[in-house]
């Protein structure tokens, strides 16, 4: 059983080409499809042909309801950013779809998360991406990269197993590499959505 929309979408991107029993609401009448995710499909749309509006409702909860929540919805963010590469490997996204965005192309991500908000009325999806980008950034900063802190962290580990401490002049020049080449695809990526936004301007 799926709760979110990133669920639903990892589980049909996860069976292509089998089929899969969903169920849905028309009005007051429940059915249950059959659907059978395509391997392939035009670009601009997904496996199922089929639309993801999310419906928009209040719910309060109690603080440790909602405690409890908050940490489902980004643990589910985490395993679905850990669960991506296997998935572009695997042809589940393309990679037109997987392709990652700068300040620019979050600049836009921001608009369209504005524009839902004046729509519904409803602060949720500007909360989302603050929480997705929350979360993505802090996956992103722990990988053993140098620059970042899991670069830092990696070198503690080696430290940590060699019993002495790597040389700083050594470690420095890495870390400046890889601050180097991180500019570098940031630059890039920005070129990147100016050229070819995420959404057509």
């Amino acid at each position: 059983m799926v709760s979110t929309f990133a669920d639903l979408s990892v589980y049909i991107r996860s069976h292509l080409g089998q089929p899969i029993q969903l169920q849905v609401e028309r009005g007051a009448e429940r059915l249950t499809l059959t659907v059978t995710p395509r391997t392939t499909w035009p670009e601009g749309q997904g496996p199922t042909g089929i639309v993801l509006d999310r419906p928009f409702q209040v719910v309060r909860h109690s603080l440790p309801s909602a405690v409890y929540r908050a940490a489902e919805e980004m643990g589910g963010q985490f395993m679905a950013l850990i669960l991506f590469p296997g998935m572009i490997l695997r042809g589940e996204i393309s990679l037109s779809e997987a392709r990652p965005i700068g300040p620019v192309g979050l600049n836009d991500l921001t608009y369209q998360a504005v524009d839902e908000v004046k729509r519904t009325g409803e602060g949720f999806p500007l909360i989302q991406l603050i929480g997705l980008l929350s979360v993505a950034l802090a996956t992103t900063n722990l990988l053993p990269l140098p620059a970042l802190d899991g670069g830092r962290i990696l070198f503690v580990l080696i430290e940590a197993v060699r019993g002495r401490r790597v040389d700083p002049t050594r470690e420095a020049v890495v870390h400046g590499i890889g601050m180097i080449l991180l500019l570098t695809l940031m630059a890039f990526i920005t070129y990147q959505d100016i050229v070819n936004p995420v959404f057509p301007r």
